[in-house]
Formats: structure tokens, C-alpha cells, sequence
């Protein structure tokens, strides 16, 4: 994500969604923040998990 403002420009690879605020009728404001080390380690462990559930599932009842 890009975020332009009256500092300079900001460049962020990896941010969650912390916060969203209405602040009128047809607009919102957005709070993000950038993923914390432990977060990614975690979400990455996650997706091995279920990608190893998905295969000891297959071996065992032969669905996919």
C-alpha cells in the first residue's frame, strides 16, 4: 500500500485492518497498521497447518 500525504509518500507491504470509523454519510476513515513480525509468523504456520490438514485429509478418505 501507498500512502500519500503532506510528508512524503509511504510505502507498507504488509498492514492489517485495526479500525473503521464513519465519519459522515458517505465517508469512512480506514486504520491500518503494519503486521508485526510474530503476526506473520503466525499466519504462515496457519497456512502450513491447513495445508496439512488438506493432505492427511486426502490420504486418509481419498477426497480432495
Amino acid at each position: 500500500m501507498t500512502i500519500e500525504g503532506p510528508d512524503g509518500t509511504e510505502i507498507h507491504e504488509d498492514m492489517k485492518l485495526v479500525q473503521i470509523t464513519k465519519v459522515s454519510a458517505k465517508a469512512y476513515w480506514f486504520i491500518l497498521a503494519d503486521k508485526t513480525a510474530e503476526e506473520k509468523q503466525k499466519e504462515a504456520t496457519d497456512a502450513r497447518m491447513s495445508e496439512m490438514e488438506q493432505a492427511m485429509k486426502a490420504l486418509l478418505t481419498g477426497e480432495v
